[in-house]
């Protein structure tokens, strides 16, 4: 694994071994701040936000925690 230490506010890309300030969509990374890395998965108690690109507690405005898939998403699941 690919760490970024020594470089505050940057997540390591495990893809491409570079520290970047913004995982990358594809594949679909989001920043854990907390070992700041790129992940596909959010740890339980964060979802990903597809505005900054990383995994939050609280999803941005217009957008809706999704419990199941761990996830902010835009129209909040009615079923």
């Amino acid at each position: 694994m690919f760490y970024c230490p020594s470089k505050p506010f940057t997540f390591a890309n495990n893809i491409s071994h570079t520290c970047v300030a913004r995982c990358p969509s594809l594949p679909d990374y989001y920043g854990d701040n907390v070992t700041q890395k790129c992940v596909s998965h959010c740890p339980n108690d964060t979802f990903a936000d597809p505005v900054s690109r990383r995994c939050v507690t609280t999803c941005p405005w217009g957008y809706f925690a999704q419990n199941s898939s761990r996830r902010c998403v835009q129209s909040c699941p009615w079923r």
